[in-house]
């Protein structure tokens, strides 16, 4: 099955919020961390930090397919120990043509209540982190993704600049509205939401974009919802009638046989930082996805989901 998506952040809070012990992952600098932690009711939370300061909060995981739920009950199964990761790739426009990817990667799987099975698949880089959701699964037939649980809790206090969602209509939604400065967790003038990418500066001067890319033919290119009760920030994957109505909004992968690639849900990255420089170059190579060619939404993303 063909990956669908990629997320990448900076983000980690107190331990004690965790329920276990959480699976971790740092930078080759050792700088940022990003976490894991399975809660008493089986589901999943993740956390960024840099420096042992947080960046983001203990923030939801979960993804729900059409025929199984990876939202809570889950029991961990394994997870590989860190790898070290070099790669390079070429693009054929943008600023840089030639890039090189280095990190860390680690892999962990989790199985719900009927015995399906969900990597989370981690890296951290020294400007940022990632994570992607995958499928191990080679059984044959289509997985259609109906909804991405995968949310963003920014700390307390932290002030934000983020683009306005606009309405769906002929020439839109056409990311040419104005950024405004708003505190963190204030609800959007839309019902639309919010537009990638999202910068925000939490209170203790850290300074995190959150973004996408990698959003190909496998995946949808979603936005943040409107709200973020608690400064919770959720994913809304976009309208039916964005594109004209080209296109299924639900990722749909399949597979044939045991040698095809297993499905990875989202098909998009996110990265962190916590300099202001890095963040207005906008370059998500930040904890990317190294997939060669995978680009984003905008020429602005690029990489795995980062802050």
């Amino acid at each position: 099955m063909k990956p669908l998506a990629a997320l990448g952040f900076l983000l980690l809070t107190s331990v004690s919020a965790f329920a276990q012990q959480p699976w971790s992952l740092a930078s080759p600098d050792g700088h940022n961390t990003i976490a894991v932690a399975r809660q008493s009711d089986g589901a999943l939370v993740w956390r960024v930090t840099r420096d042992g300061q947080p960046i983001l909060a203990d923030s939801p995981l979960g993804i729900r397919r059409a025929d199984q739920d990876f939202g809570a009950g889950l029991t961990f199964v394994g997870a590989t120990q860190p790898r070290t990761i070099d790669e390079r790739y070429t693009l054929p426009f943008g600023k840089w043509r030639d890039h090189v990817v280095s990190g860390r990667e680690r892999t962990l799987t989790f199985a719900n209540a009927g015995g399906a099975r969900l990597d989370v698949v981690l890296r951290a880089h020294d400007d940022g982190v990632a994570f992607r959701y995958r499928f191990p699964e080679t059984a044959a037939g289509n997985k259609t993704v109906v909804e991405e649980r995968t949310g963003f809790h920014i700390p307390q206090g932290s002030t934000a600049w983020m683009l306005p969602h606009q309405e769906v209509h002929k020439y839109g939604p056409a990311y040419e509205d104005f950024f405004v400065e708003v505190h963190a967790g204030t609800a959007a003038p839309r019902a639309d939401g919010w537009s990638f990418p999202a910068l925000f500066r939490t209170s203790g001067g850290r300074w995190l974009l959150i973004s996408e890319s990698a959003v190909d033919e496998h995946y949808c290119g979603t936005h943040l919802a409107a709200d973020a009760p608690g400064g919770v920030y959720r994913l809304k994957f976009p309208d039916p009638k964005e594109g004209l109505g080209v296109g299924a909004v639900e990722p749909v992968s399949s597979s044939s046989s045991s040698a095809t690639p297993p499905a990875a849900s989202s098909n998009r990255t996110w990265s962190t930082t916590s300099r202001r420089r890095r963040a207005s170059r906008r370059r998500t190579g930040s904890s990317r996805d190294a997939r060669p060619g995978a680009g984003g939404r905008r020429a602005t993303a690029r990489g795995t989901r980062k802050i």
